[in-house]
């Protein structure tokens, strides 16, 4: 997992020493998935830890923070698998080749 690196007192996240250029809020989704890395967190879940707030039927904003994260991994040379969408279920992060 060394090509990830988070660096927590500035909230920056290099992947292959490129910095990824998260936000604040896409630095904490992928630090709450990196720490239950390969567990499927739930909507939920991840809306309470990283978004503070409960979820609605019809809100899409985890989605979009969990793309941009998605991209932002991919063009900086990551497996496009790295997020994972299990459906109904949640999103796993799969570090095997992080």
């Amino acid at each position: 997992m060394g090509k990830l690196v988070l660096c927590d007192h500035s909230m920056a996240a290099f992947y292959q020493e490129t910095d990824l250029g998260l936000t604040n809020t896409e630095f904490r989704l992928l630090q709450v998935l990196l720490e239950h890395r390969g567990a499927v967190l739930s909507k939920p879940f991840l809306y309470q830890a990283v978004l503070h707030r409960g979820c609605g039927r019809h809100d899409r904003s985890l989605d979009l923070h969990i793309s941009h994260v998605r991209r932002k991994l991919r063009d900086a040379g990551a497996a496009e698998s790295a997020v994972r969408t299990v459906w109904g279920q949640g999103y796993p992060l799969i570090t095997d080749n992080l």
